[in-house]
């Protein structure tokens, strides 16, 4: 593997996380990164043996997204950010806010400090239905209220699209990806049919991707071409349907599955 391995240096953001984990494992399996920096909050408190795959090049490093100087290390030299943060389990507007909003626009800010023109791709995981588009789905309404409560004057989904405007807009600007999976669950590398789409709108087709199989899309995502400086839905397609879903593509081709993806487009349009 070794003479295989490229300079390219990913840091994951929120690596402890079920979403985290499975991306330092995807990360792990792909000998175009020769460092792996899996980013937590209190480093002294994980047992990397335990989470991350043993691998020389993953590197566990503590840092708050909260408190971008404290990620000054772990991004110099990165080329590919992954932010896989969310402040949604703690029950509180003021920390969602902090996350999911003002983390992206700080850590976005610091790589264009910090990387440079190394910075290849910064991608960020958020969510279907963030668009005020969708402002009264069911669907959207019970996750914009979850974390924050009903009388709080933004909600989570609000504040994680105002991430992605901080992202998008960055000065200076940054390279970016944004991936907004539907409905998440557990399962092994494989085990769901991955497609993509840009709606705005809820593209879902009813069944949960696990977290292994966005991983590994986040992955093919940030080394395409075509995906720079995209937002796009990802969802699984339907059994029954296993070639083609709505305007999606399937896995696992990843250089195939991005190719009908437009830079900017969602930015023009609302549904």
């Amino acid at each position: 593997m070794s003479n295989q391995v490229t300079d390219k240096v990913a840091v994951v953001l929120g690596a402890r996380g079920g979403t985290g984990k499975q991306l330092v494992h995807r990360l792990s399996e792909n000998p175009a990164f020769k460092k792996i920096r899996a980013v937590v909050r209190d480093a002294s408190a994980v047992d990397p043996a335990s989470i991350f795959p043993a691998d020389d090049r993953i590197e566990t490093l503590s840092g708050d997204v909260t408190k971008p100087d404290s990620l000054r290390a772990a991004f110099e030299g990165a080329t590919h950010i992954f932010n896989v943060t969310s402040g949604s389990l703690s029950r509180s507007g003021a920390v969602v806010a902090a996350v999911d909003r003002d983390g992206v626009g700080a850590t976005a800010a610091l790589a264009a400090e910090v990387c440079g023109s190394g910075l290849e791709r910064y991608l960020l995981v958020s969510s279907q239905l963030v668009h005020n588009s969708n402002k009264w789905n069911p669907i959207r309404v019970m996750l914009n209220n979850m974390a924050t409560g009903p009388f709080a004057s933004k909600g989570l989904m609000d504040l994680k699209w105002e991430g992605e405007e901080k992202l998008r807009h960055c000065d200076p600007c940054v390279p970016y990806t944004i991936v907004r999976p539907g409905r998440l669950g557990d399962g092994p590398l494989g085990s769901t049919s991955v497609i993509v789409g840009q709606t705005n709108a809820n593209y879902d087709s009813g069944n949960a991707t696990t977290r292994a199989d966005l991983a590994a899309a986040c992955v093919a995502a940030a080394l395409a071409e075509n995906t720079l400086n995209t937002t796009f839905e990802l969802s699984t397609a339907k059994a029954e349907s296993s070639d083609s879903v709505a305007e999606g593509k399937t896995l696992p081709v990843p250089e195939d599955i991005f190719s009908d993806l437009k830079p900017r487009y969602l930015e023009n349009h609302t549904s």
